[in-house]
């Protein structure tokens, strides 16, 4: 997915050599490789710009659109939330 979005770059780098966010996306690339049933994302846009947030929420958007896998997203800003989520009217407040 990324790497059809051009943010992967230098795919020969060593993962500790890449930026936060290729880590992050990698990590995310790896757990869909199992197609697990349940998603946990915790905090994942914590340390984004306003455009590596909006690139990660619409790959969940996406991601969602054509999964039946559940997901658990936790954070503490509603801005970050896909629209995915915004859909839904579960949520638990402290």
């Amino acid at each position: 997915m990324a790497e059809s979005h051009g943010h992967l770059g230098n795919t020969d780098a060593l993962f500790s050599d890449v930026s936060s966010t290729i880590q992050r996306l990698v990590l995310l690339a790896r757990a869909l490789v199992k197609n697990p049933y349940l998603l946990i994302l915790d905090e994942p846009c914590q340390g984004f710009d306003d455009a590596q947030q909006k690139y990660f929420k619409a790959l969940i958007d996406e991601i969602a659109g054509h999964s039946e896998m559940a997901m658990i997203y936790v954070t503490h800003h509603r801005e970050e939330l896909p629209e995915c989520f915004k859909k839904k009217k579960l949520t638990l407040t402290y």
